[in-house]
């Protein structure tokens, strides 16, 4: 389970890349017209540029001193300047990608990161926590239900 949760200062870009490997391949597979599998040097300037944002926190869970898992979340805030439709000073996070490596999966760790990753956002005074889920992936769905997300939009498509 468990030990060590830690903040993206201290988080190397290198571990949360290989990290994504399991949930970019399962991306790739359910959707391969969107989704490339997973490619190590393709994604880590992406990770590396990421990773660098002030807006952008990123949590590695540890397990024995073993990465097992990551939360990247992109904070969005929000001034009437910006943007005059929503209501001033709309603070939320956008949980971008969540991952627990397979084998650590349905021990918990994965709740025990979520709850860390709220409890981080509090912390911050964000007033959202927002996620994206495929609609297929029942499972995720049912993790964020159980965690007390709720559906809010929707998001339509139609391929041409």
């Amino acid at each position: 389970s468990i030990q060590v949760l830690f903040y993206w200062s201290e988080t190397d870009p290198e571990v949360v890349t290989k990290l994504a490997e399991p949930v970019q391949n399962l991306h790739a597979e359910k959707h391969p017209d969107v989704f490339i599998k997973f490619d190590y040097q393709r994604m880590l300037p992406w990770y590396s540029r990421m990773m660098k944002q002030e807006d952008i926190f990123v949590i590695v869970a540890l397990s024995d001193d073993i990465a097992i898992g990551y939360i990247l979340m992109m904070h969005h805030t929000v001034n009437e300047v910006e943007n005059p439709f929503q209501v001033p000073d709309y603070n939320a996070v956008l949980i971008d990608q969540m991952c627990i490596i397979p084998e650590y999966q349905r021990q918990g760790n994965g709740s025990k990161l979520m709850d860390f990753a709220l409890d981080f956002c509090k912390k911050k005074e964000v007033q959202r926590v927002q996620l994206k889920v495929w609609s297929d992936n029942d499972s995720a769905k049912k993790f964020y239900r159980k965690r007390g997300f709720c559906c809010k939009q929707e998001l339509h498509e139609i391929s041409l």
